[in-house]
């Protein structure tokens, strides 16, 4: 199962992100013909201006 892990600085929009995530999915899947059901793609939110440190999202295929 491909695990593709993005670390975003001052990230953008939780539709961006969506957006951002099939796309890879959909690139994963053409690239290394792998059903879309099996990759996930793990987005890492780095906030540099905040103390939590950010978040995390989590998108399947």
């Amino acid at each position: 199962m491909p695990v593709a892990k993005i670390d975003l600085l001052e990230s953008c929009s939780a539709e961006e992100k969506e957006r951002l995530g099939q796309e890879l999915i959909d690139t994963i899947c053409r690239t290394i013909t792998v059903p879309r059901d099996r990759v996930k793609v793990i987005i890492h939110d780095q906030v540099i201006s905040q103390r939590d440190g950010g978040g995390m999202t989590f998108i399947q295929g």
